[in-house]
This record gives C-alpha cells, structure tokens and sequence, in this order.
C-alpha cells in the first residue's frame, strides 16, 4: 500500500483547490477545474502562498492573504522602458494595459504592458500585472501524494511531456 502524506510538507505533491481575489475581483480559479497540483517546497507556486499552505491537510481549507512582497514583489521602477513606435509593425493596435511579448535578443521571451503611447515612443511596464498587489486566496487541500523519483528529479509534477515518460522516450535524452 503506499505511503501517503498527511500533511503539506517538503516534496509532497499537493493538488489545490483555490480561488484568488485581488481588489476585490476574481482573478484566477481551479472552480470548473481539476486542482492544481504542485510539489511543495520546488518553487512552484509564489513563495508567500507556499509558506501559508505549510501543514495543511487532506479536506482543510483557509483564507490567506499574500502581501505583495511575497508575491509578485512590488512594482519596480527600474521596469520600464521607452520603446521606439516605429519598432512596432504598421497596423498594430495600441492600447493601454495591452500585453505584448517581446524577445529578449538571449532567447527568453519577456511580457509587458503598455502604459503610455507617445507619437513617436510607447512606455511599457515589465512589472508583473501582480506585483504590488496583496493577494487573497481562498484555498482548499484537495489530495496529497508522495512525488515519484522522477517529479522530484524535475522538480514539477508529472502531468505530460518529458517529466512524465520516466526516460523511456527518444526525446527526452
């Protein structure tokens, strides 16, 4: 019989129920959802929500509150930046609080708002639309499991993809 976990601890495989509120509206749910499974303690989830959900149990529920700083940091102003409108392609559609991507000249693909059009420069915002914002969660244990060897190699749970083939794929070399 396995051995199963009786309380949200480092390496268990955690499925959350949740539902998060910030200035008063909804801004993401597992309702309608399967939960969300994460392993604890693999920066999986922000850390101030992690720490709170810290010995919960299997049916348990609470309602937190993530400040900012232990969430999505709070809003840095070194995280904007001025960029050229004619970088932009000919019919693109400026709006305010729009979310574009950008290609960071390394590989990585950075997000960013924009904030203010100009005629000639567009501000964007590289904060995270989060970041200074306390976080409200109404949270629910809903299972808890060991992490199988191959989860705690990758540190993510196995839903899929090469974290989930245990080596035996072509792809995952």
């Amino acid at each position: 019989m396995e051995n199963k976990p009786n309380a949200v601890a480092q390496d268990v495989v955690v499925s959350l129920d949740y539902v998060l509120t910030v200035d008063g509206e909804i801004a993401d749910t597992t309702a309608g959802r399967d939960p969300l499974p994460y392993i604890h303690g693999h920066n999986n989830l922000i850390s101030g929500l992690e720490k709170l959900l810290e010995g919960m149990v299997v049916g348990e529920s609470k309602s937190v509150v993530v400040p900012a700083v232990e969430a999505y940091g709070e809003v840095d102003p070194e995280a904007y930046s001025d960029m050229d409108r004619a970088k932009f392609p000919d019919n693109f559609e400026f709006k305010i609080g729009k979310t574009i991507r950008l290609n960071a000249g390394d590989g990585r693909i950075l997000s960013a708002q924009i904030c203010e059009i100009g005629d000639d420069v567009i501000k964007l915002d590289f904060n995270h639309p989060l970041a200074g914002k306390a976080l409200n969660f109404d949270v629910t244990i809903a299972d808890l499991r060991e992490a199988s060897e191959i989860e705690l190699t990758y540190g993510r749970v196995n839903t899929g993809g090469c974290a989930s083939c245990n080596g035996s794929c072509s792809s995952c070399g």
